[in-house]
């Protein structure tokens, strides 16, 4: 898919999401993750031509691991997690040698330009009343987070204040 298209299609779900009156995507974050998608989506199609060097390499290191670690080895699931690291670690070192980067990961949605992270920003952020309306009075519970008020830590480290 070439980056037109991926814009268009992204204009398009824009318009989509105007006319449903929801809120809309940020148009630049919303791209670059589509062109994101679409290298790695390119780079698993080259990746697939080569999946006999990958059984290849996937053998070398269960021997050298199955050396290191005994004969039962991988017998859990953390194990069989470092054999798909060090083989996809091997791979993108064979694939780099060839002239094929593996792209840079990106990730996540964001909704408007101006759109704050989803931690608790106060009723303002969700429904454009004040965030002192949507709260309880203060010893009360968040009705946006539902934690208690006051002295707990939020998981920003800070104390979690609506006011």
């Amino acid at each position: 898919m070439d980056n037109s298209a991926i814009f268009l299609a992204v204009t398009q779900r824009n318009a989509i999401r105007k006319a449903a009156q929801l809120p809309l995507l940020n148009m630049r974050q919303t791209y670059d993750k589509e062109v994101n998608l679409a290298a790695w989506r390119s780079y698993r199609e080259i990746r697939a031509t080569y999946a006999a060097d990958e059984a290849r390499i996937r053998a070398s290191v269960l021997t050298a691991l199955r050396q290191r670690h005994g004969r039962q080895f991988p017998s859990g699931s953390i194990s069989w997690m470092l054999v798909g690291w060090e083989v996809n670690r091997h791979m993108r070192r064979l694939l780099a040698g060839k002239g094929v980067l593996q792209p840079e990961f990106k990730g996540g949605i964001a909704y408007g330009a101006d759109r704050m992270p989803i931690e608790h920003q106060g009723a303002a952020s969700l429904s454009g009343a004040s965030s002192v309306a949507a709260c309880a009075p203060a010893g009360g519970m968040c009705e946006i987070k539902a934690i208690p008020h006051g002295p707990a830590p939020s998981p920003n480290g800070g104390r979690h204040r609506c006011r």
